[in-house]
């Protein structure tokens, strides 16, 4: 796995309540003003770097806006709920790759259910053929 500092969403932040995710990646815009078209198909890795305590539960959702502001945020996915004794070290959500109809910008949002005391999560779009995906 391959993982470009600039196309991270989160590097071990920590996660104890509902948190967005601390980058947002500009997915930059071809000619006509849609996403890369390189960007579209590309894998999304989310995975806890330290066990999560306390609390029930973290789901990882996405979303996309064409404003950095994200006034206008798109969910994209959201993951089903996975409990606080599932989230060890190395455990990966289960996510899509980038779906079709993302705008420019993306960021992740987690959601958790309770409050932990511990636990954090690098996640961010896998390089595809050895070639960045961002920007």
């Amino acid at each position: 796995m391959v993982l470009d500092k600039q196309n991270l969403f989160s590097e071990d932040q920590a996660i104890t309540v509902t948190a967005v995710s601390t980058n947002i990646i500009d997915l930059g815009t071809d000619a006509t003003g849609t996403p890369t078209p390189n960007n579209k198909d590309a894998e999304i890795l989310a995975q806890v770097t330290t066990a999560f305590v306390g609390g029930t539960s973290v789901a990882f959702s996405l979303y996309t806006d064409s404003d950095v502001a994200f006034g206008s945020a798109t969910l994209m996915f959201t993951t089903a709920a996975v409990v606080t004794a599932s989230l060890v070290a190395g455990y990966k959500f289960k996510v899509p790759t980038l779906p079709e109809g993302v705008e420019r910008y993306v960021r992740a949002t987690y959601t958790v259910v309770g409050t932990h005391s511990a636990g954090a999560v690098t996640a961010g779009l896998k390089e595809m053929g050895g070639v960045s995906t961002g920007q």
